[in-house]
């Protein structure tokens, strides 16, 4: 016999890809005495089911089983009327909203008008804003310098810690 074939059969019939007539070959060479010790332990296996004992599975097996695999229907899509009434809702005042966004900017003149009449009155306009924005500065920094003068003493006797610290 030739055992290079046997496990050959041996290898597809665990990977599930032998033919009936491969596993009945199967099922002859370990029902003789020929059986090689290294698979003995297989012996068991292929003798002990008797393919006549082996009930015949008709068409109306497929039927009971494939009904019972049968994927469910898919249920249709329902939307129910507070849904429905919700998202209309939304889309009522997405509307709303957009059109008085819309209705609100000027969209009739879009070019720059002047607020002044001449050039000077402009200048002088300007001068005055800028003259405002510096004294603001100005009383801001003398605020600051003010403050920093009260903390001197104690901005000091930290600066002589550090000092006595790295002596």
């Amino acid at each position: 016999m030739d055992y290079a074939m046997i496990n050959e059969l041996l290898n597809k019939y665990w990977l599930c890809e032998t033919s009936l007539e491969e596993e009945r070959e199967l099922r002859r060479f370990f029902a003789s005495e020929e059986v090689p010790e290294h698979l003995l332990a297989y012996k068991a296996w292929f003798c002990g089911r008797d393919e006549a004992a082996l009930p015949v599975l008709g068409a109306e097996f497929d039927k009971r089983i494939l009904k019972k695999i049968k994927p469910k229907e898919r249920l249709s899509f329902h939307l129910g009327r507070r849904y429905v009434t919700g998202i209309a809702a939304s889309l009522a005042i997405l509307v709303a909203a957009s059109l008085y966004v819309y209705n609100q900017t000027d969209w009739a003149d879009p070019s720059y008008q002047d607020t002044y009449q001449t050039p000077e009155e402009a200048l002088r306009a300007a001068q005055v804003s800028l003259s405002f924005v510096s004294s603001e500065i100005n009383r801001g920094q003398k605020m600051v310098y003010n403050e920093m003068k009260k903390t001197a003493p104690i901005t000091d006797l930290i600066n002589n810690i550090d000092k006595l610290e790295g002596e």
